[in-house]
Formats: C-alpha cells, sequence, structure tokens
C-alpha cells in the first residue's frame, strides 16, 4: 500500500471513530415516581431490611410487646424533601428497656439525618413480656419509620 491510501484509509478509520466517538446510546427517562409510590418503596425495602423473628409483630406473638414507642427527641427529625426512612436494630433489655449504645441503622434510604433520630428515639422506647417470655438475655429487635412528602 501506498503512503497516500494508507493516509486516506487511517484518515478514514480516524473519521469514523470520530462520528462513532460523537454518538451517545440515550436510554428513556425513568418515569419519577409519585409521592405515594415512593413512599410505598421506602417502606417496602425497610420491611425487606428487617431480620427474620426481629419485626414488632413477630415480637408480639412471642409475648413481648411495645409499651412506649418510637419517640423522637425534639428537633431531631428533619423535614425530608423526598421520601426517605430507616431500619434500626437494637437490644432489648431484661427491664424492657432498650439497651444504650445498642441501636444502630441497618438501612438508610434517602436523608441520613432520619437514621440519626431513629437511633436517639429507640431509646425512648420500652417493652413489656408475658411471664413465659421474660428474657434471660437481651433480645434484638428492628423498628422502621419512614418520612414521606405529601401529595
Amino acid at each position: 500500500m501506498n503512503h497516500a491510501a494508507h493516509g486516506a484509509t487511517l484518515a478514514g478509520a480516524l473519521g469514523a471513530a470520530a462520528v462513532l466517538a460523537a454518538c451517545t446510546v440515550t436510554r428513556p427517562m425513568p418515569q419519577a415516581l409519585s409521592p405515594d409510590e415512593a413512599c410505598r418503596a421506602v417502606n417496602e425495602r425497610l420491611r425487606a431490611a428487617v431480620p427474620p423473628g426481629q419485626s414488632l409483630a413477630e415480637l408480639q406473638a412471642r409475648g413481648i410487646r411495645v409499651r412506649t414507642p418510637l419517640r423522637f427527641p425534639p428537633g431531631t427529625l428533619p423535614a425530608a424533601d423526598r421520601a426517605s426512612g430507616a431500619a434500626v436494630q437494637g437490644l432489648i433489655a431484661a427491664d424492657g428497656s432498650v439497651v444504650p449504645g445498642s441501636p444502630k441503622a441497618i438501612r438508610t434510604i434517602g436523608e441520613p439525618q432520619v437514621a440519626d433520630a431513629m437511633e436517639a428515639g429507640a431509646l425512648s422506647m420500652n417493652f413489656e413480656f408475658d411471664h413465659s417470655a421474660q428474657p434471660t438475655q437481651p433480645i434484638p429487635f428492628t423498628t422502621t419509620f419512614a418520612v414521606c412528602t405529601r401529595s
């Protein structure tokens, strides 16, 4: 191949590469979820994060009931501009209180401040036991909370 033909072939290949590089594959934009759909999706993802046997419903079936529900300390729960939430795991002590230091977020969706508020709020929870369910060691539990925007 002579130099002129080689140069033309190289120029043609570079031109084709430039055209290909200029092309972009466009994907259709995903449809934005409605606020209700976004909230439902957050709740489903949080429920899926709860380990077996640790949901409040499962504990209740075993004779362990919430006496004092989750309460957030003043000013800790942020207003979210998108659906957010957290699943927090903690330990129930033999006296029904939540073991200090045990609440830890195991799943956070959206605003991370929701998980921080839940970890603090979980310490306000208190549980009561049926006589047959009195624990001899701490019992793990997981609670969830979602903050959703209104439609």
